[in-house]
């Protein structure tokens, strides 16, 4: 917000200026109208805005006025998306009344898909900084079902999909839009242009949505969150997913403690179904994450070249080579060496003048000694036991079935 006055003293008024103030901002309201007689929204998880200009130039000028003009890069760089908890309940009209969404009010170039861009292409761009080919449209991650056909065209009943609208509006500072997504009969937006990947492959990783890409740049281009690689696939086992072969993901970052420094404490650890809780809001809907036993470890790090699995009873400072596991986690992503999605598995321990390789903790189900709990030690390459009276904590590294 922003005001101005002139011509005020402070020998005026007692002193006191009297001001105006003015949003600088515009306000976005989502709602959504379903207005076909065989279409059925099941559920909507998410909804973002995507390409919009995220910082302008405002000049207070002379007489009070406000100028809003483009910031420097020119680029659309903004995105905002909120999560919708209960969308049965949820106010339809109203689905962000929990999270006001306020852009700066520039108008923006709206995707045209009748234009040939795709979604991938407007992603790439805003990646790369490409002002001239960034649009603004909105994403919905939802399931839509067809009962005319009895199928859904939008996600499935195990897992969410995305579709994709144009964003247009003639923004203006201090106004309150509506936008409308508006299901009928013969239009539900644009749904996902990539074809997704279901066949499981190790070193692949798999979205929020449930969908398998190669690497997390391709995942981040369908509008989709890489959140876990495949880490082991069974020759003839079941799963919860919805694909051919079923195994262990897991997870490309570290759980994340209360502390924010990631390493768990051993009373942290024992009430972890609280953070894991939390973590479930970016797992796809057919699985849960849980910490790791043995008989993951032990099958994941066999399918990527180290000790191999032998269903035996481990004992402490047992080596246990963990293969390449670390490199095929570091190749889910293409470009550079961010690590914009995942958090390198050798990872490392503070103190910082003295790194060491970091440990995981082993699910507390495997502890059969009331002393003692199980964790897993990178430096060593081993499993060890650790005393309760210890101190420090070690990661989490969620894993799920699918």
């Amino acid at each position: 917000m922003a005001a101005f006055e002139s011509d005020e003293y402070k020998q005026a008024n007692h002193g006191t200026v009297k001001l105006q103030f003015h949003h600088l901002l515009s306000q976005i309201k989502f709602g959504i109208s379903n207005m076909s007689n065989n279409l059925e929204i099941m559920d909507i998880k998410q909804i973002g805005l995507k390409g919009v200009y995220h910082e302008a130039e405002f000049t207070m000028q002379g007489n009070g006025a406000i100028q809003t003009r483009m910031a420097r890069d020119y680029l659309g760089l903004g995105e905002y998306s909120f999560d919708i908890e209960n969308f049965e309940k949820a106010d339809k009209s109203y689905l962000n009344a929990s999270k006001d969404i306020f852009i700066v009010p520039l108008n923006h170039q709206p995707w045209n898909p009748k234009s040939g861009v795709r979604i991938a292409d407007i992603n790439k761009a805003i990646r790369e900084n490409d002002a001239q080919n960034i649009y603004s449209y909105v994403w919905v991650k939802c399931k839509i079902y067809d009962h005319s056909t009895s199928q859904y065209v939008v996600g499935d009943c195990n897992s969410y999909g995305v579709t994709y609208f144009p964003f247009k509006a003639d923004l203006k500072a201090g106004k309150r839009y509506k936008y409308t997504i508006t299901i009928t009969d013969d239009f539900i937006g644009y749904p996902d242009q990539n074809t997704t990947l279901q066949e499981p492959k190790l070193g692949w990783v798999i979205s929020d949505a449930g969908n398998i890409f190669s690497t997390c740049e391709e995942a981040d281009n369908a509008g989709e969150k890489p959140v876990a690689m495949i880490a082991y696939i069974s020759d003839n086992g079941n799963g919860p997913a919805p694909y051919s072969k079923h195994g262990l993901a897991i997870s490309l970052r570290n759980l994340k403690s209360p502390d924010r420094t990631n390493l768990f404490l051993i009373e942290e650890l024992e009430k972890v179904d609280t953070y894991l809780s939390e973590y479930q809001k970016v797992a796809p809907s057919w699985t849960q994450w849980y910490v790791p036993r043995f008989k993951d470890f032990d099958l994941i790090f066999d399918a990527f070249g180290g000790t191999k699995y032998s269903n035996k009873p481990h004992y402490t400072t047992q080596p246990w080579d963990y293969g390449r596991l670390n490199d095929f986690m570091e190749s889910t992503e293409r470009y550079g060496e961010d690590e914009v999605y995942h958090d390198c598995f050798i990872g490392y321990l503070p103190p910082y003048y003295d790194w060491q390789p970091s440990r995981y903790w082993i699910n507390v189900s495997e502890n059969s000694q009331s002393s003692f709990l199980w964790l897993y030690d990178i430096k060593d390459k081993q499993y060890l036991q650790w005393h309760r009276t210890a101190l420090g904590g070690c990661f989490i590294r969620p894993v799920f079935k699918f």
